[in-house]
């Protein structure tokens, strides 16, 4: 048998370290070009991966971020 690898939050990098290789220059929320809409706005969120960075196109995005974190953050997987 096979013992399988399960990442847990202690994997997660830190949020610095996803701030420097954040892979995308869209909001995962409204698919916004990031700075199209004023400053980006940095939000954390809880995800069963740890704790992820999103970067958003403006605080509107935050409401749906937190209702869904799993959904957003796995478009930056």
């Amino acid at each position: 048998f096979t013992l399988a690898t399960v990442a847990t939050a202690a994997d997660a990098p830190s949020l610095e370290d996803q701030k420097k290789n954040y892979p995308t220059d869209q909001c995962v929320v409204s698919g916004e070009k990031l700075g199209d809409m004023g400053d980006p706005v940095e939000h954390v969120v809880k995800t069963s991966k740890g704790d992820r960075l999103l970067m958003l196109c403006c605080k509107g995005c935050r409401k749906k971020a937190d209702k869904d974190p799993e959904k957003y953050a796995a478009k930056l997987d």
